[in-house]
C-alpha cells in the first residue's frame, strides 16, 4: 500500500488552500501541486513531510492506494 497523494492534494484544495498557498508552503510551484492533484507525480522527501504536516493541522486523514500490479 502507498498514500494516496492526490487525494490528500485534493483534499487540502477543497479545504480553502490554494495552489499557490500549498506551492509557498512546500517549496514548489504550482504546477508541481496541480501534477499531484492529478497523480502524475508525487511528493517526495520533505516535500511529503510538509505536505503531511498540512494535512494533519487541518484533520485530513490520508488514504492509503494499492500499489500497481508488476
Amino acid at each position: 500500500m502507498r498514500t494516496d497523494w492526490a487525494a490528500a492534494i485534493n483534499a487540502l484544495l477543497s479545504s480553502g488552500l490554494t495552489a499557490d498557498q500549498i506551492a509557498g508552503t512546500v517549496g514548489v510551484s504550482r504546477q508541481n501541486v496541480y501534477m499531484w492533484a492529478a497523480a502524475k507525480y508525487e511528493p517526495k522527501g520533505d516535500s511529503a513531510m510538509i505536505v503531511l504536516s498540512m494535512c494533519n493541522k487541518r484533520n485530513i486523514k490520508l488514504q492509503a492506494k494499492k500499489n500497481p500490479a508488476v
